[in-house]
Parts: structure tokens; sequence; C-alpha cells
């Protein structure tokens, strides 16, 4: 005795079975049994963005009193953390018209900015092009935190806009959706950082690693972040500067009061 469309019932009773092991007939309970599609589309489902920026609402609610004197190598991990935070929960991010996903690049010793975004094209393999964002250690360690968070979001700004547009009409609106979106909406959009009343009043002698004496006036210091290699540097602070410059000649070591 044949089965539907002649096919003996054994047949027909094993392709029922089949289908309802692999998932694609009714399920002893009456309920479909889901199918290869939905499960593909399950597993295939981009993760969720992060939304929760700890080190990021840190930047905004630490005052700066406090974060000076944190060490900077504790700064620094929270700084480096919240870029990247901001990074994964920005969704232009992923396709920005660069046509590079935007990620964390280094800190650098460079003093001419705080931060930067840092976009290269290499023609001979795509996959090698870089959409980077770079922060100044020297630089972002006399900054309050507010700052440092405003820094963060302006490069952002450049790394999910056209390559090269620089300040333009169109960064400014991606900067302000920015602020927006994490709690700044009271900061002004602006091309370049002035320093703070906090940045100005900050300790600098205990933010640069090496600190420099004056021969003919111990009193007379200086500091930086790097022992100077190429140069030598003279006092020229009161009456230092009607001495012969043998005598003013400034010394440098390590910082005693560094906090990093």
């Amino acid at each position: 005795m044949s089965g539907r469309f002649g096919v003996p019932p054994v047949i027909v009773s094993m392709i029922g079975s089949r289908r309802q092991d692999l998932g694609l007939g009714k399920t002893a309970g009456g309920g479909s049994g889901g199918s290869f599609a939905s499960h593909s589309r399950e597993a295939g489902a981009p993760p969720a963005p992060v939304l929760i920026t700890p080190n990021f609402s840190r930047l905004l609610d630490t005052d700066p009193e406090s974060w000076f004197a944190t060490p900077w190598s504790q700064r620094k991990e929270v700084i480096e953390q919240a870029t990247i935070e901001i990074i994964r929960c920005t969704p232009e991010a992923r396709h920005p018209p660069f046509g590079t996903a935007l990620t964390f690049g280094r800190w650098m010793q460079s003093n001419t900015s705080l931060a930067w975004n840092k976009q290269v094209t290499c023609r001979v393999d795509p996959s090698l092009n870089e959409n980077l964002i770079e922060l100044s250690a020297p630089q972002l360690r006399t900054k309050e935190p507010r700052t440092i968070a405003d820094t963060i979001l302006h490069e952002v700004a450049h790394g999910i806009d056209d390559k090269h547009s620089g300040h333009s009409k169109g960064w400014r609106e991606k900067f302000r959706t920015l602020l927006n979106r994490h709690g700044m909406s009271d900061v002004e959009v602006r091309m370049n950082h002035q320093s703070t009343a906090a940045e100005l009043a900050a300790p600098v002698h205990v933010m640069r690693r090496y600190r420099g004496t004056c021969p003919n006036d111990q009193s007379h210091t200086s500091y930086r972040d790097g022992m100077p290699r190429t140069r030598s540097y003279i006092c020229t602070r009161g009456d230092c500067r009607s001495k012969p410059q043998s005598q003013r000649l400034i010394t440098y070591d390590r910082n005693p009061d560094f906090n990093g």
C-alpha cells in the first residue's frame, strides 16, 4: 500500500521524523520547531553596542583636585578605556565615510596636540588602512577630566567624518551629536582648547618626570617630561640673566615629586 503521492508509508513516516529532528516540522508539543533561517539570523546577529561607559562617566563626575591627586598611571588607564568605550558605543564608528572602522591607536609623546585622528590610506592593500584615535600623554596629563572627555568626543567626531574635512559643518554637527548623546549638551563646540582655571592652577611639579634646577639659584626650577638630549637650557629668571651662561646652565634630574 502506498502513502501520499505513491510513496510507501514507512518512507513517509521517516521523512516526517527527519523534519522534526531538523526542526523543520511540528514538535511534540504542537509548536513550530523553527527553521535553519531563523537559527542563522540569531547566530549571526551583531553584538549589542556597549552602552555603559563607566570610565567616561568617571571623567564627567570627578573633580579636578581629586583627578590631579590620582597617579598618572591610573588616570592614563581611565582615559584609554574611556576612549575605547566611546568608540564601541558609537554606531557611526563602524562604517564611517572614510571606509575603515574607527579604533583606538596608541599614546604619543607629542606636545603639539591633546589628541588627533589619524586616517591613513594604503593604496596597495586597503585592508591596511588605519582610522585611529591617538592621545598625547604630556598634554593630557595636565588637563582636567571634563577637558579630556571633550577631547575624546572631539576626535571621535573627526573619526566618523570625511577624511581631511577638518572642522567643517559636518564635523561640528557630529561633535554636537556626540556631546548631546553623552551628557555634555552644555559644552560649546570649539575647534581648539583653552586652558581652564583648574588646569592653570594644576600642580605641575607633580606631573612632570624631570626637574631642572639652576645652579645660580636653587629656587629656580622647571619641569619636563623628557630629558633634553640635543640642546642645553639656561636660566633666564630674575638676576640670573646678568650671570654668565656657564653659571646658569640648568641641570635635570628625576623629579622626586612625580606622581606617575
